[in-house]
């Protein structure tokens, strides 16, 4: 039908603008300045999971890269020393938290 070639027409417009390569960055071209000497507490649900271990050696690596200081303290799978955990973080009182494979239903 003719209604399908003009539908297939616009289909295949969109996709071509969809995947054009950027000729020009129109993005930010600046942001804030890296605030100096924080300290990240990273909560791991267990560090014993891959995904787990990889989310953190990337903050450590982003951690290192911005001067800041990282801790790791592991929940071990346990809802209980997870809790422990996040309730040690924020006695701490750091610039920052980071939980990591958690069960959204657990805090």
């Amino acid at each position: 039908p003719v209604w399908a070639d003009a539908y297939l027409d616009q289909a295949t417009a969109a996709v071509a603008k969809a995947t054009a390569s950027a000729t020009q960055w129109d993005g930010p071209t600046s942001g804030p300045q890296l605030q100096a000497n924080k300290k990240i507490i990273f909560i791991a649900s267990d560090m014993k999971n891959g995904g787990v271990q990889g989310v953190q050696q990337g903050l450590s690596e982003a951690a290192k890269a911005a001067g800041w200081k990282l801790e790791t303290l592991d929940g071990g799978g346990s809802v209980k020393d997870q809790l422990a955990s996040l309730n040690q973080a924020i006695a701490q009182k750091p610039d920052g938290i980071v939980i990591g494979g958690w069960n959204p239903n657990v805090a």
